[in-house]
């Protein structure tokens, strides 16, 4: 390529990822979108095995095979494998794991992991639980007693015997046992589980840049405890990203941090409430990093040393935001909490779960008090070291 090229195709690549990001906003990319015929299975991945038992023979997958209605699909070792139904209706099996092709347009998982993408209706089946993904990409990570069902795009139907429907949002997940649904709450993402790193790219570098901040933030000390009732318990980190949160999102900027923080008491993590709430990674980082500047976290000339926004380079740090480890394509723990003040699933009739969670990062509920926060300076300099140049930055004064 000549040196006179270089720029346009540096120009060209980075306005195909504006234009990614602009219609996908956290979308993912299909990283195995080869060709595959309908009802196939293809082996993915090295070591391992890939099984097909059928009527009680087992055929090991080299490469692809035809697969038929009651088929049996197994991954053991590192191996994975790709399914194409009948449509387009496509899965993929985590290793360990195994399903029943129940037939053109239905999955049974059995164990492990599977990850659906489905542009036509489809039933992807749980124990008594239907999942109805159409439109919608969906994840169901089964255990020995449970499993756990979440939607990384679109909304996602859910059935079980004597309950009414529910709809799973996008960013969301239920947990199931014994035929019963949960209450839904934000997804809990996992930086080193494969998939979450390859469909939800970006809100996993996300999340590891707020994780630094929250590091930068949590160094510099925090103030006494704040007036308002909803900031009152939460770190200075938290109560930084919920208000650049609330300051960065369309909606008024006092409903804006309710929504946050139901989010966050919830579970959720602040890259994943970000990407539910609709708040763009670039604009909430440039939000967040002018308070960690101005906050006195950091000046400047480190801001420029360092990196955009004052945030050192690195690994990721500890404060807000840690996952509960599981290995990559693992199924995850499908515990279930307190549920969500707002979104998650739509229904009239939710069933609560048990378990627990690391999620939330403490702090009471909004309430009257709430109404204190419509003044962002209000909110935010109670919590955090205040130098006169936060005044200015907030735009609450000189």
């Amino acid at each position: 390529m000549t040196p006179s090229k270089k720029p346009y195709v540096t120009r060209m690549v980075a306005v195909v990822a504006a234009v990614a990001v602009a219609l996908g906003g956290y979308a993912w990319l299909d990283a195995e979108s080869d060709r595959l015929d309908a009802m196939a299975v293809r082996r993915l991945g090295r070591g391992g095995r890939v099984e097909i038992v059928r009527h009680g023979d087992v055929v090991t997958v080299r490469d692809m095979a035809a697969l038929a209605t009651g088929d049996v699909v197994r991954t053991s070792g590192a191996a994975r494998a790709r399914v194409r139904l009948e449509g387009r209706r496509d899965a993929w099996l985590a290793p360990a794991s195994e399903a029943v092709v129940a037939g053109g347009d239905e999955l049974e998982v059995r164990s492990g992991g599977v990850l659906v993408r489905s542009d036509d209706p489809t039933t992807v089946a749980i124990g008594d639980v239907d999942v109805r993904p159409s439109m919608a990409v969906v994840r169901v990570d089964a255990l020995d007693a449970s499993a756990r069902v979440a939607s990384y795009r679109g909304d996602v139907a859910l059935a079980a015997p004597g309950r009414p429907e529910v709809v799973l949002e996008p960013l969301f997940q239920v947990a199931t046992a014994a035929g019963e649904l949960a209450a839904a709450r934000p997804y809990r993402l996992d930086p080193s589980d494969a998939w979450d790193r390859t469909r939800l790219a970006p809100v996993v570098e996300l999340h590891e840049r707020l994780t630094r901040v929250a590091d930068r933030i949590a160094a510099a000390g925090a103030r006494p405890a704040a007036p308002v009732a909803s900031l009152r318990a939460r770190r200075p980190a938290d109560a930084a990203i919920a208000v650049a949160l609330a300051r960065t999102a369309a909606a008024p900027f006092g409903a804006a941090l309710r929504r946050a923080l139901d989010l966050r008491d919830s579970g959720g993590q602040w890259a994943v409430v970000a990407a539910i709430m609709d708040v763009g990674p670039r604009a909430l980082v440039a939000e967040l990093g002018g308070v960690v500047v101005a906050a006195g976290v950091a000046d400047p000339a480190a801001a420029a040393a360092d990196g955009p926004h004052g945030v050192a380079p690195g690994g990721a740090g500890t404060a807000t935001d840690a996952p509960a480890a599981s290995a990559p394509d693992a199924p995850s723990s499908g515990a279930s909490g307190p549920p969500p003040a707002t979104g998650g699933t739509r229904t009239d009739d939710p069933v609560d779960g048990g378990g627990d969670d690391d999620g939330g990062g403490g702090g009471g509920g909004g309430g009257d008090d709430d109404a204190e926060c419509d003044n962002e300076v209000d909110c935010i300099l109670p919590v955090l070291p205040t130098p006169p140049s936060l005044l200015d930055d907030l735009g609450g004064g000189g």
